[in-house]
């Protein structure tokens, strides 16, 4: 990493490594180096998720394709185990407003609040963030947007691609892609993805603060019971004994979560973000153990709707 990434990155009280950033490796360069043994994650340069026409890819685009979707925004996206609930805000927008909003998140929001209320949002000091944008249900496969963003990872195999089709089909009920635009100070906490996939978030603009630790860290981090930003050793000593591997995710680059490795990402300037989850030969086990729950019961509702459809016999 660069030095000047290591000045813009807030002091933790942390053991830290700096997220290295290098140009996209070939498929066994990344898988050799990244991806075996657990993995660790890297920031790429330029990697090849996103067309040519990638600037067409603005906040004006997304208000003409996305319309009056509506949405749910959260502050923070999520309330995870390190935040008390009970002060989260919550509120049900159209998606025109929310883009609005993250353009200028000092103007009250339009919408209908679910939880909380506007002063209580400004007292709360956390902008207001829809994690659950999924253009893979919004946009068609004919849609321009597809040709901004090509999903599949350009550095390692997706292995998605060979599931069977009603499988494939039932396990993407569960979004695998995600848009997110979100304003200076949007908070994702602590987490790791769902299924045990890889997954990686890809800047198209603006720049994000991104703190992972390893799976071998869970106990440490009193799994993801910490916040990495304002760490209380009293409540979590053992914290002391993680490390936190650290970088500044900017437009133009792609940071690479390797299965099962927590991640904490605060938004520093005003972005549009793409990500995308998967797996492959490392975490293909874990991820059919999971997904196979969801596809069994695909099943059993479409067995039940079609008995429900079968006309009875009369007497």
């Amino acid at each position: 990493m660069s030095g000047h990434d290591i000045a813009a990155i807030p002091a933790i009280a942390l053991t830290t490594n700096p997220i290295e950033i290098q140009a996209e490796p070939s498929s066994e360069t990344f898988q050799r180096t990244y991806i075996r043994d657990g993995g660790r994650p890297v920031i790429f340069e330029n990697a090849r998720i996103l067309g040519p026409d990638r600037r067409t890819l603005t906040f004006d685009y997304l208000k003409r394709a996305l319309g009056h979707l509506q949405l749910t925004a959260s502050a923070p996206q999520f309330s995870g185990s390190s935040f008390d609930e009970s002060r989260s805000c919550r509120m049900r927008m159209r998606a025109d407003d929310y883009i609005d909003y993250v353009l200028d998140p000092r103007q009250e929001p339009k919408g209908t609040w679910e939880r909380g209320d506007w002063p209580s949002l400004q007292k709360l000091g956390i902008p207001l963030y829809c994690g659950t944008l999924d253009p893979h249900r919004y946009f068609p496969p004919s849609h321009h947007f597809w040709t901004i963003f090509h999903p599949s990872p350009s550095f390692t195999p997706d292995w998605s691609h060979y599931l069977p089709r009603f499988y494939k089909r039932a396990c993407w009920q569960r979004a695998h892609h995600y848009l997110y635009l979100a304003a200076p100070g949007a908070l994702t906490p602590l987490h790791f993805d769902f299924w045990d996939t890889h997954a990686y978030l890809c800047q198209v603009t603006g720049s994000k603060f991104c703190v992972l630790f390893s799976p071998e860290d869970s106990e440490h981090i009193y799994r993801g019971a910490i916040d990495p930003l304002a760490l209380d050793f009293s409540r979590h000593p053992n914290a002391r004994q993680a490390v936190a591997w650290v970088g500044m995710l900017r437009e133009g680059q792609t940071l690479f979560v390797p299965s099962r490795w927590w991640h904490y990402v605060v938004t520093e300037r005003t972005s549009i973000t793409l990500s995308y989850d998967w797996f492959d030969s490392t975490n293909c086990r874990s991820y059919l153990k999971h997904s196979s729950r969801l596809v069994w019961q695909v099943y059993v509702n479409r067995l039940r709707r079609a008995f429900m459809r079968r006309p009875r016999a009369g007497r």
